[in-house]
């Protein structure tokens, strides 16, 4: 399926942009190119249901917990590539280019090593250094973006990330927090559902989930775009965006900025 570039009427989605025009920008370009990117999302949405429905057929709590872990690993590397996809069709429309399914898709395959490496070593840091955990994490949320636009991975993504938001920590956790804030509400009031047996609770809510999804990873793509432009505006240039498709992903062993 094939999205459409929203009509930009002069705005560039990678240039710098205030919360409000974000949050804005982030549904029209949701609602012009809905198909795909709930497309992509909802690939996420056949294995909840499945841990669901198994986790109700177990009588015992502890199993059920088994159950629960056992599908964990399984609902990570879905939802990354879902997120991967989904950033990468960002970029398209940003950039101009009609987003489809498929390409997207292929782009998040392509680059799914890097970007689970890229998570798991954002994650375990911000764990080990216990008080800084949000300081960290907010330094590093976009890592992902890093990976799938510039073709970075590991240190070199979070080094990018940890650039464009220093001198910016609180703007940027400010807007994260109303951005996260407006995409989990739909989710809270799909958790009436959980009255329901099983199999349709678990459907309701990973439809809500899979329609939440683009418009989450459509803002943060776009305040990626924002913090990127001011710190080009202010420093030295960053590299280029759009790495040509023959670049491979860069490796970087040096420790992130911080």
């Amino acid at each position: 399926m094939v999205g459409r570039v929203i009509p930009n009427n002069g705005i560039d989605l990678r240039g710098r942009h205030d919360l409000g025009e974000i949050i804005g920008l982030a549904y029209r370009l949701y609602i012009a190119n809905f198909g795909p990117l709930f497309l992509m999302a909802l690939t996420v949405a056949p294995l909840q249901i499945l841990s669901a429905v198994v986790q109700d057929r177990i009588a015992s709590v502890e199993n059920q917990q088994l159950a629960a872990a056992a599908f964990l690993p399984f609902s990570v590397v879905v939802s990354l590539i879902a997120t991967g996809a989904l950033i990468h069709a960002v970029n398209d429309i940003a950039t101009g280019t009609p987003p489809t399914f498929s390409r997207s898709l292929d782009a998040a395959f392509e680059r799914f090593v890097a970007l689970l490496m890229t998570n798991l070593l954002a994650g375990l840091l911000a764990i080990l250094s216990l008080l800084a955990f949000p300081y960290f994490a907010v330094r590093w949320t976009f890592g992902p973006q890093a990976v799938v636009i510039e073709g970075k991975r590991h240190w070199a993504a979070l080094d990018i990330s940890s650039s464009i938001v220093k001198g910016q920590w609180w703007r940027t956790f400010g807007m994260l927090i109303v951005i996260t804030l407006i995409a989990t509400g739909p989710i809270l009031l799909a958790n009436a559902a959980s009255l329901l047996p099983a199999l349709p609770s678990s459907a309701i809510l990973s439809v809500v989930l899979a329609l939440t999804l683009p418009f989450l990873v459509a803002a943060q793509t776009l305040l990626y775009y924002d913090l990127r432009a001011r710190k080009a505006a202010g420093d030295a240039p960053l590299p280029v965006l759009d790495p040509s498709p023959e670049t491979e992903l860069e490796s970087d062993d040096r420790p992130a900025d911080q």
